[in-house]
């Protein structure tokens, strides 16, 4: 992992005095890759250091056997515009899967991580497994960065704040989405009727 940090400095650097600057800079796919594995490895580090009680030994081997994100995560990348410096905010979140019944009580374990220093804003999604929907974030505020198979162009039209630093990493509507569940609304005639969210 040494060799990562390593290969993926310069590629922050360049990040940094480009949003520094005022100037847009385009990252390949490879470098894309690259900025993400290192910002999820980063995300992964400090969510470990901080005792969690998630076990993540998947993400952890595929990280280190395939030196690439875990496959059911995203990355994207924003220029901070604020206060945050330096700053680290992580919220762990149990999510139910929408691929079982909604009563089974089976849930999968997501780590949204955002990653500011430098007026840059890494946001890190890690989910243990499928079956939950996959977050969007706004592009014209976060670059995705992974996956990607595209060139990706720095900065994104929008600043992000610190507000939108944090409201990235804890509110989860509407990529949340409800299960699909019978709701009962009551008439003022006294009948119920039934319909689906």
């Amino acid at each position: 992992m040494s060799q990562l940090e390593g290969r993926t400095k310069p590629l922050v650097l360049a990040l940094m005095e480009a949003s520094a600057g005022g100037w847009s800079a385009v990252v390949s796919p490879d470098e894309a890759a690259r900025l993400s594995t290192w910002a999820v490895k980063t995300a992964l580090m400090r969510e470990l250091s901080a005792g969690t009680e998630v076990d993540r030994t998947e993400s952890y081997n595929h990280l280190r056997q395939q030196v690439l994100p875990p496959p059911a995560c995203k990355v994207w990348l924003g220029r901070h515009a604020g206060e945050l410096d330096f700053n680290v905010k992580q919220a762990s979140v149990q999510v139910r899967r929408f691929d079982r019944p909604w009563d089974q009580g089976e849930v999968r374990n997501a780590l949204w991580s955002c990653l500011t220093f430098c007026g840059l804003s890494f946001l890190v999604y890690i989910v243990d497994g499928w079956g939950v929907p996959t977050p969007s974030r706004d592009p014209t505020r976060w670059r995705p960065l992974w996956p990607q198979s595209a060139e990706v162009r720095f900065p994104p039209r929008f600043d992000v704040s610190g507000r939108d630093v944090l409201e990235a990493v804890t509110v989860q509507a509407p990529s949340l989405h409800l299960p699909d569940l019978p709701v009962f609304e009551h008439h003022p005639d006294g009948i119920q009727r039934r319909r689906r969210n």
